[in-house]
């Protein structure tokens, strides 16, 4: 792209890629001062009338579409010298190709969620009769916040109908395409679903299902092929998520899921490890709100570090306890320290069913105050050295064992 102003509007900053039917390019509307991905259609498609009526009309179309997830249009146009152009929301994250690219597979919570959002915005498009048929990673884009946005939303559908036989261009959606799609059928919703399982698989082993020279092989092991699951190319991958994407990958559409509500359900469930839902209906269910469950990427891609402890009042409480049982058997009790033992680990797990774990931390308080009582009656008992420090050693663990705990999962909460 050689020009500088597009529409007397918008102004080419730099070049970020260049496709089969369009050149995209950073640009800034002087009107709006904001930025803008500016996507100007290549001059030989620019020639063909019916191809130019399909571009304006999908365009409009997604324009129409309105969802956090969804890489919003703001304008479509015609420059002076007869060149089409989209102008889109500009994100500076870059995609999520160039995210697996960097650093490889990611970890099993940051892909899911990254499918749940992929999935939202599938349901939003596919409720307005909208078919994307080309979800791949190099439409995923992440915003600053780790969140990720689906582009080209009814620009892909004229690329898939547009005759280009460039390699590259061919080849970066034969690897997401649907067998449906490849046998040159219709694509219809659950195609969609089935390239976002490409992704998913993608995301957990660091390369798509199936690899090739070029796109006509790749097309025939979407088509012929089954694809060796997600667990055997990385163990960490839990049983219920190798599930999912086995069926996402599906050649008969009918055996995939039903509707993007419906994977979305599966998705929250492996996410949480737990195994997919069953008795299913065929309608989706109603909206649900699931912005306070959304797995954002991280912004840098940090190493694996696991969430904060779930319980941890209650490990620290159960620690407490034994440390109290101990005391009563080295008081020269050792039945009913035992017994002692038993009877709260007992009581805690009933008071962690019946009542929750907040109330732990009182337990844990308690604990701690009996553990010191009893460490007391034994110092009284004798004279030596080791009887006197007893009390401070009870008291320094249990509080030691607590701290370990909730500190650790202050700190991880905070990264």
């Amino acid at each position: 792209m050689q020009r500088t102003l597009v529409d007397n509007r918008y102004r080419v900053v730099e070049a970020l890629g260049s496709g089969g039917m369009a050149d995209v390019c950073l640009a800034r509307d002087i009107i709006l001062d904001r930025d803008v991905a500016l996507k100007v259609m290549a001059p030989h498609c620019a020639g063909d009338e019916e191809f130019v009526e399909r571009f304006k009309r999908e365009a409009r179309s997604a324009a129409a579409l309105s969802h956090p997830n969804i890489v919003p249009v703001y304008d479509q146009g015609c420059a002076e010298d007869g060149e089409y152009y989209i102008a889109m929301e500009y994100l500076p994250g870059g995609t999520l190709k160039e995210r697996i690219e960097e650093r490889g597979k990611l970890d099993h919570r940051a892909s899911v969620g990254v499918a749940i959002e992929v999935a939202e915005a599938l349901e939003e498009a596919h409720g307005h009769g909208l078919v994307h048929r080309d979800i791949k990673p190099q439409n995923v884009l992440v915003t600053e916040r780790g969140d990720v946005k689906v582009a080209d939303f009814g620009i892909a559908r004229l690329a898939a109908s547009n005759t280009l036989s460039q390699t590259g261009a061919v080849l970066g959606t034969a690897s997401y395409m649907s067998p449906e799609q490849a046998m040159g059928e219709g694509a219809a919703p659950r195609s969609d679903l089935y390239s976002l399982g490409v992704v998913l698989y993608e995301m957990l082993t660091g390369e798509p299902p199936f690899v090739a020279d070029n796109p006509i092989s790749v097309s025939t092991k979407h088509v012929n092929e089954t694809p060796v699951p997600p667990r055997t190319m990385n163990p960490d991958v839990p049983e219920g998520t190798n599930a999912l994407v086995m069926r996402l990958l599906a050649k008969d559409p009918e055996h995939r899921h039903a509707n993007a509500a419906e994977l979305i359900e599966d998705l929250e469930r492996a996410r949480d490890g737990l195994p997919p839902a069953k008795g299913r209906v065929k309608e989706p269910p109603a909206p649900v709100e699931r912005e306070e469950h959304r797995e954002r990427l991280p912004r840098k891609f940090p190493s694996d570090v696991s969430g904060a402890p779930e319980h941890s009042p209650g490990l620290a409480a159960v620690l407490s306890l034994v440390f109290s049982g101990v005391g009563q058997i080295y008081n020269g009790q050792f039945l009913k320290g035992i017994v002692f033992i038993a009877m709260q680990l007992i009581n805690l797990a009933l008071t962690a069913i019946l009542i929750g774990w907040v109330p732990l931390a009182i337990v844990w308080v308690w604990a701690i105050w009996d553990a010191h009582r009893v460490a007391r009656r034994i110092q009284s008992r004798g004279h030596g050295a080791r009887r006197r420090v007893w009390p401070w050693v009870v008291a320094t663990v249990s509080a030691a064992s607590a701290a370990l705990y909730v500190g650790w999962g202050w700190l991880q909460s905070l990264l």
